[in-house]
């Protein structure tokens, strides 16, 4: 905390704080040190108010016996932070009198594994221990309430970055019968003189409650309010019979108070963390903090309304600064900042000095080697070969005895005093040529291994024919199996064709005699055709006679159908002969 706000502790005297400031609030910041980390630490904010002569403070800042606090607030430890031998305590309370008017003090008591504070059992107090005071003046917000454009209360300020540009003045009364007696409020804005500058008549309007409030805006500059940092203005509404009115104060910029800025988190000095964090805090006497700017060595400043930044950051000194705006707009002259060095532990490397020759017929090989550390020293190192477990050691070298011909890797890495090992080991690729034994071993074992696959490659070579030749004796059994089917069945359709030659000519024969018989009867019908017409009986005969002949075709093509047909592929020529002669008695077929 500044000295000169912490000048403000303990000061009695007629400099005391006096908030006749924009907010009636009060943001208190108290810090504490201990030389234990883990000491727990508690603080009560109390405030007590002036209210007569028996209940409050004299002038000395001693409490009358049986005064009673307005306020009180118990907090745990806002913030704390470790430098050197001692860690520091902060804590932030915020005490709002609601606007009403008086002298105020503020004591603060500790509590937990570190107490202290004011003597609460004597009403007189302590006067070893802090305390502070703070006026809150008339017509900050009660019963009149001046205010400008963006809600902030006397003392106003016309040449700030963000400046007063008009002035509200409003009051609410709650007359006797709900009326006020009137429809014209009466403002009047009176001169540090008592003359009056403006006079406005704004409407009064009901607000619910029986309460009724009016409300008067006007423009305001230095020309209108020239700055008076000790004599103040009054302005006055009189809203029927009902008057009341309040004073405010025109500072000039010089007598606006400027935010402070803390840092309540921050890396320590020198840090091998590369992750750092930064927390903050802000206040303002004569008002409140609205944002914050922070930059990180020596770049732009950011505004942001956070109060944590985080960086990832390389190796280096470094410098974080940040300050708070208040709602003037106007910056703390004196950023809260931190320089520290980020010296975050670099890895060893490994060298090999010493080793066997990329081949070799030497069976005992040696190895040597060293690290170097750049920000610190080797505190030992590790080895292994061929992929085993890391074997740590203090030494710069060690000897295989007795290795196995074939192909090898050699790893070797070093070990800082910080316990961070070589993350790229140094490696070396070698091979140990086979003696004349195991180069003749290996060739016999190689022809043996030639040999064995050959024989298998016969083995398979066998169970394939033998496989073969199964399927070939199969094969030949059923192809004996299908010819002495085809020669039984040949015998079968042999026979066959002799009975069907004997029932053709049968048939043939019989046809014949059909056919002297249909001859006859074609004769008879012609010569029964001829005498028809001159005798009845005869045109009966012959339908008797057509009837018979129709019977007697039928009974042709009855008999033909009973001949069988055989493929003539398969007939002997006798079959042919039949087939031919069948032919030759359809075509003759009337």
């Amino acid at each position: 905390m500044p000295k000169e706000t912490w000048g403000q502790y303990n000061d009695t005297g007629p400099n005391r704080l006096n908030l006749t400031y924009r907010h009636s609030a009060a943001n208190m910041a108290y810090v504490i040190r201990s030389s234990d980390p883990s000491d727990e630490v508690n603080a009560t904010f109390i405030a007590y108010r002036n209210v007569s002569s028996s209940n409050g403070f004299n002038s000395t800042g001693h409490l009358f016996p049986g005064s009673s606090p307005v306020w009180s607030l118990k907090i745990a430890i806002a913030a704390e932070q470790t430098a050197g031998d001692y860690t520091y305590h902060i804590f932030i309370a915020t005490f709002d009198p609601e606007g009403k008017p008086g002298l105020y003090q503020v004591r603060i008591n500790l509590s937990g594994t570190i107490e202290g504070g004011s003597d609460w059992s004597q009403p007189a107090g302590n006067s070893a221990v802090p305390w502070m005071f703070f006026q809150v003046p008339e017509g900050t917000s009660w019963p009149v309430s001046v205010s400008d454009q963006l809600g902030r209360y006397s003392p106003f300020f016309f040449d700030t970055p963000i400046p007063t540009t008009h002035l509200n003045a409003s009051l609410v009364i709650e007359p006797p019968g709900n009326s006020t007696g009137a429809s014209k409020a009466v403002v009047r804005w009176n001169h540090t003189n008592g003359t009056t500058l403006l006079t406005r008549n704004p409407d009064i309007y009901y607000v619910g409650d029986g309460r009724w409030a009016t409300k008067s805006v006007i423009e305001a500059d230095n020309s209108t309010f020239p700055a008076n940092y000790t004599h103040p203005y009054r302005v006055s509404v009189r809203m029927g019979t009902y008057e009341h009115s309040a004073s405010f104060y025109v500072y000039p910029i010089y007598a606006a108070i400027r935010p402070n800025t803390w840092l309540t988190k921050s890396p320590p000095a020198i840090t091998d963390n590369g992750t750092v964090e930064f927390e903050w805090i802000g206040s303002d006497l004569d008002g409140k903090v609205i944002a914050y700017e922070y930059r990180r060595d020596s770049g732009s400043w950011i505004e942001t309304t956070d109060t944590e930044r985080t960086y990832q950051l390389g190796n280096g000194t470094h410098r974080f600064e940040v300050r708070a705006k208040d709602d003037d707009g106007l910056l703390d002259p004196s950023p809260a900042f931190k320089d520290f060095v980020v010296k975050i532990n670099s890895p060893p490397e490994t060298q090999i000095l010493q080793k066997p020759n990329a081949t070799t017929d030497i069976r005992d090989v040696y190895f040597s080697w060293q690290g170097s550390d750049i920000d610190g020293t080797i505190a030992s190192f590790e080895y292994r070969m061929d992929e085993t477990p890391w074997i740590p050691t203090l030494s710069k070298n060690t000897t295989y005895l007795n290795m196995s011909s074939g192909s090898h890797r050699f790893e070797v890495r070093s070990v800082d005093n910080k316990g961070l090992r070589d993350p790229t080991p140094a490696s070396y690729n070698f091979t140990i040529s086979p003696s004349w034994c195991e180069r003749e071993l290996e060739r016999l074992n190689l022809l043996i291994e030639t040999l064995r696959e050959r024989i298998s490659d016969l083995e398979d070579s066998i169970a394939d024919l033998e496989a073969l030749l199964d399927d070939c004796e199969n094969e030949k059994a059923t192809l004996t199996r299908l010819v002495n089917d085809l020669n039984a069945e040949k015998a079968e359709l042999e026979s066959l064709v002799e009975d069907l030659e004997q029932d053709k000519r049968d048939l043939e024969s019989e046809n014949a005699d059909l056919q002297a018989q249909l001859e006859s009867c074609l004769e008879m019908n012609r010569t029964l055709q001829g005498v028809l017409a001159e005798n009845e009986q005869l045109r009966i005969a012959n339908d008797f006679l057509l009837g018979l002949i129709d019977q007697l075709r039928n009974r042709i093509d009855e008999l033909e159908q009973q001949i069988p047909e055989v493929p003539t592929a398969t007939l002997p020529p006798i079959a042919f002969a039949v087939a031919w002669l069948l032919s030759i008695t359809a075509r003759r077929r009337p």
